[in-house]
């Protein structure tokens, strides 16, 4: 179309003489148009996305998501055809939403509710557009677009258990003798440990990306779309579990001569592929039989069109889209460049005495902190490590929310239980989140809490609201980590509630350090 073309619809528009071809000129421009100043309005959001897609093979399926929606709806073009678009203004408050979760995750530093909150704005602003009825028309192309979102890592734990424990099952019934501790497994001819890549978290995205375009396509009925996703869904996973089984198999049979470790993401993906293959195979022997897609909509344009109602939710929707990365960006603090904070902690009780040759499991690594301390101590033969990570805003992957961690090499130690106490110290009672850690080898535990809001805490979720409610409402976001780790054995709780006894008051030094930075 060109630019005069576009321009003569548009006043034709606006005059109310516009036909329907018309009127689907200037909306689906009007469309774009908005799209694209979403996109501009939360383009960090939206590069983080591409970004996680481009770098995490996990992701990679996001860059299909959009195309395969696109082309679904080019397939409903027919029954567009027949359907004039007219403004719902409902769908404003859809985006008020969404926008409104945008700047709750931004503050909490959830960037996966991010990613979350800027979908759902797609969606209203398509919804305000086109209104309510084609939207409906387009339900499952739309709906589609959620598996942007790159999403789940959340379930790593539980997929890691499944597949250990699928996998250890498998091993048992082949008859290979098997130690297992966690997501360690142990065979005669080596250590397996089943990291969060092995999980299948990518093998389940895939095929929640695949399964409901192939239920779509396949089948007219709902029953059989569900079984469809559910189906696909379960095989993913119990695929995962033999490959595991496979590649430990492999490697105990052979004597290692056939191991495949090193390459086993690109097998494992060819030995899914397979299964897909096969999968969809059986499942097009049940397929519906095709009915079309050719409809009627007895729906006509009113005569005469007034344009004024859809030219005012366009604009109350870029209004409404635009209001809270604005709102975001007139918080925000504005800060020079902030030098290293200086923190000093050491334990009044003389029998801990520092030890610079001390090698402990907590190395943290924490780009987001403006002070740190990690310092070792010895005490008649034991050991604890001290570590105090200060900042000066909440929020990211790279700060306080995210902090613990990045205390311990994540590819090394593996989590196996925990619980939370409270310990009294001279800042008194001290909540602590307690960790048992292993490597296979040896165990620690690690306790750790948060300073936020002038108080101590270990609830994640309390937390996040207390960043968010200080970010929003610009005020202090002063907080800190303090964590200490100590080999596991019979007496590393006690030692640990001691050693905390032993330091000056936290809550006082933290807050010295906080009124040393505001005078700076």
């Amino acid at each position: 179309m060109t630019t005069g073309g576009l321009s003569a619809n548009i006043q034709s528009f606006l005059q109310g003489k516009a036909t329907p071809e018309t009127v689907w000129r200037v909306t689906l421009s009007m469309l774009v148009i908005l799209l694209g100043v979403t996109v501009g309005a939360y383009w960090t959001t939206a590069a983080s996305a591409v970004e996680l897609w481009a770098t995490r093979s996990t992701y990679n399926h996001g860059f299909l998501i959009l195309p395969i929606s696109l082309y679904l709806m080019w397939e409903k073009r027919a029954v567009l055809a027949q359907m004039v678009p007219e403004p719902y203004w409902p769908g404003l408050i859809v985006i008020f939403g969404f926008c409104t979760a945008w700047l709750i995750a931004n503050a909490m530093g959830i960037t996966e509710g991010e990613h979350f909150a800027l979908v759902g704005i797609f969606q209203g602003v398509i919804l305000s557009v086109i209104g309510l009825q084609i939207f409906r028309i387009l339900i499952f192309p739309l709906m589609y677009l959620w598996l942007m979102v790159p999403t789940g890592t959340f379930l790593y734990p539980l997929l890691q258990t499944v597949a250990t424990k699928l996998s250890v099952i498998f091993l048992a019934a082949s008859g290979i003798p098997i130690y297992v501790d966690g997501f360690h497994i142990e065979v005669s001819t080596g250590l397996y440990h089943v990291a969060e890549g092995c999980a299948g978290l990518n093998f389940i995205l895939a095929s929640l990306a695949l399964a409901p375009l192939y239920g779509y396509l396949m089948y007219t009925s709902f029953k059989k779309r569900v079984i469809a996703i559910v189906a696909m869904l379960s095989v993913a996973i119990i695929a995962n579990a033999i490959r595991i089984f496979a590649i430990i198999a492999l490697a105990e049979f052979t004597d290692r001569r056939i191991d495949i470790v090193d390459d086993h993401i690109l097998y494992g993906w060819g030995f899914f592929a397979l299964i897909l293959a096969v999968m969809g195979y059986f499942g097009a022997r049940f397929a519906d039989p095709e009915e079309g897609h050719a409809q009627t909509v007895d729906r006509e344009l009113p005569s005469p069109h007034d344009p004024k109602p859809g030219v005012i939710v366009w604009l109350a929707a870029i209004l409404v889209t635009i209001s809270m990365p604005a709102y975001a960006v007139l918080i925000q603090p504005s800060t020079g460049p902030v030098g290293q904070i200086a923190i000093a902690l050491s334990p009044e009780d003389p029998t801990w005495v520092e030890s610079s040759e001390m090698k402990s499991a907590l190395v943290p690594h924490l780009p987001g902190a403006q002070g740190s301390l990690n310092a070792h101590y010895k005490r008649a033969g034991e050991q604890m490590s001290l570590f105090v990570g200060y900042f000066l805003e909440l929020g990211g992957e790279e700060d306080l929310l995210g902090s613990a961690r990045f205390l311990l090499d994540e590819e090394r130690w593996q989590y196996l239980d925990g619980t939370a106490i409270i310990v009294d110290t001279k800042s008194g009672p001290l909540p602590l989140r307690l960790g048992r850690y292993s490597d296979g080898r040896r165990e620690i535990m690690l306790a750790h809490t948060y300073w936020i809001d002038g108080g101590f805490n270990t609830d994640k979720l309390s937390i996040m609201l207390s960043s968010a409610k200080t970010k929003l409402l610009a005020g202090n976001n002063h907080s800190a980590i303090i964590a200490v780790a100590t080999p596991d054995d019979a007496q590393s709780e006690q030692r640990i509630g001691e050693f905390l006894a032993a330091l000056p008051s936290l809550q006082e030094e933290l807050e010295a350090v906080s009124r040393a930075d505001a005078l700076n």
